[in-house]
């Protein structure tokens, strides 16, 4: 064989062998991007969902689920290196004590829960905070729980989304005396539990502060049929005003309905969560005409709602058949700031680096505008947001709004 043969030979052996090897370094030189691991976080809410207030445990609920399927629609929220959906697992705690501690059992002892929306009422705290804080739960109240002692440094893990009647409280007396100077004398009316008797303590507090006098103060056992008995010693005191404190809007749709039968005519001020579970009450929109509520935001009103709180309005309308309840949005909210919080940090799991980074970076944008982290002043804790509160009254059967603006930072 001559030399041009052999070379051939050696071309036809060698150039196969050094394309692969050329393969093999190419491959090892490239840069891959690694698929994430796609895990599950579940996070836990808990709320009444019977009687006069499962509307609110509901409205959390759809809050909760919407934020949750947002997230998954998109594969996950990314959280160091893996993605993870969200599954929101919810307990009725039935506006009491033992409901907040049987939620406590089954989400945090049996379902291993580390994160929590809600729950919503004092009775609930207060039982909840039994289980939840020597276990290090994070528990973020979206509004409510207003009762003394449940935001303290005895309950670190425990935050609040917006304002007690003890921060609130000064702000409305205020504005009584400024828009209704014939206002002097004030009756309260409160669901007979830890919410109603301590947001009454802290109202009354306050417009007595302001000089205006309180002539009655009467607590119901919840999910009452009548307010008659009530209604009638109430009325023989004249009182300028009626203020219905935190009660549920069914509740309060009857009081309002059951006043207007007696022919009272003075002012009216209420809390309020979803207005068409009032007027179902009240079997018609005359009886909350007039009616003042100070303190929330109004979230489906084009006039004082942010374009991110109408869209969510429109989605859960189209979804549910219904306007949504403030619930909705606040637990949207904190559903929110808990991602954030677990981008920052890195981890799902890691609850101390969480509230550390929180109360480092205490301001995170929300879709009702910035929640800013603070409370230290009267709490002697970083335990309470302050973001937007407004003023809206009923007006033929409409929730008309007149102000909305930030609340006072207390650092």
């Amino acid at each position: 064989m001559d030399n041009v043969d052999k070379k051939k030979v050696w071309l036809i052996i060698a150039l196969p062998i050094l394309a692969a090897i050329l393969l093999i370094l190419a491959a090892c030189g490239a840069k891959t991007t690694p698929t994430p691991v796609v895990k599950t976080v579940t996070v836990g809410c808990v709320g009444p969902f019977s009687g006069s207030a499962a509307a609110w445990g509901e409205g959390l609920k759809r809050g909760l689920t919407q934020f949750a399927d947002e997230v998954n629609a998109r594969g996950g929220i990314e959280v160091s290196d893996a993605l993870y959906t969200i599954d929101i697992e919810c307990f009725n705690g039935e506006f009491t004590s033992q409901g907040g501690v049987a939620a406590g059992n089954r989400l945090i002892l049996e379902k291993g829960v580390q994160w929590v929306v809600g729950p919503i009422t004092s009775p609930e705290c207060l039982g909840w905070q039994q289980v939840a804080e020597p276990l290090k739960a994070i528990s973020i109240i979206p509004v409510g729980c207003w009762g003394n002692g449940i935001i303290s440094p005895e309950h670190p893990g425990t935050f609040r989304l917006g304002l007690s009647f003890r921060e609130q409280g000064p702000v409305h007396a205020a504005w009584v005396q400024q828009n209704l100077p014939q206002v002097q004398t004030v009756a309260y009316v409160a669901p007979d539990n830890a919410t109603g008797r301590d947001s009454t303590a802290q109202m009354r507090t306050a417009f007595e502060a302001a000089g205006l006098q309180t002539v009655d103060a009467q607590f119901y056992r919840p999910d009452a049929v009548d307010f008659y008995p009530i209604l009638t010693r109430m009325l023989r005191l004249k009182p300028d005003l009626i203020y219905a404190i935190v009660m549920p809007d069914a509740d309060q749709g009857l009081l309002w309905k059951q006043a207007w039968e007696l022919d009272y005519q003075g002012a009216k001020m209420g809390s309020l969560v979803n207005l068409p579970e009032g007027l179902k009450a009240s079997d018609g929109p005359q009886p909350w005409e007039g009616v003042y509520v100070l303190g929330g935001v109004p979230y489906c009103n084009p006039g004082a709602s942010l374009p991110s709180e109408l869209a969510l309005c429109q989605t859960l309308k189209e979804k549910y058949g219904e306007e949504p309840s403030i619930y909705a949005f606040t637990g949207y909210a904190a559903m929110e700031i808990i991602s954030k919080i677990w981008q920052a940090v890195g981890s799902v799991d890691d609850l101390q680096a969480a509230i550390d980074w929180w109360e480092a970076n205490p301001n995170i944008e929300t879709i009702s505008g910035l929640q800013r982290l603070g409370g230290m002043s009267r709490y002697s804790i970083q335990r309470v947001t302050f973001g937007d509160i407004g003023a809206v009254v009923i007006q033929n059967g409409e929730v008309v709004p007149f102000f909305r603006g930030p609340a006072a930072y207390e650092p």
